[in-house]
């Protein structure tokens, strides 16, 4: 695996997300599953960067991302990052969903 890894870039009306991973511990199974779920569902066809902070360290601390699995999202100039394994869908998607 890459340390970055995208696809067509997540982007729809200023939206960027970013997801950063610890390899391929549960949690980041977790999370990144949980944001494939939250796009898949919400008709949003975004694919967020995946970043893996084993494998990219200065890029994590460019980001101040201490704690993994961590989705950062981009919107207008604004920035939020949740941190854990998504779980709390609610928030990800008040994210994902600006001005809904």
């Amino acid at each position: 695996m890459s340390p970055v890894a995208a696809g067509v870039p997540a982007s729809q009306a200023g939206l960027e997300l970013t997801l950063f991973v610890a390899g391929d511990s549960p949690a980041s199974h977790r999370a990144r599953a949980r944001l494939a779920e939250l796009l898949e569902s919400l008709e949003l066809p975004l694919t967020p960067r995946v970043v893996d902070v084993l494998l990219a360290p200065q890029e994590a601390m460019q980001h101040r991302i201490f704690v993994t699995p961590a989705l950062i999202v981009r919107h207008e100039g604004r920035l939020d990052t949740i941190i854990g394994d998504l779980s709390h869908t609610a928030d990800v998607v008040s994210l994902l969903r600006p001005g809904h």
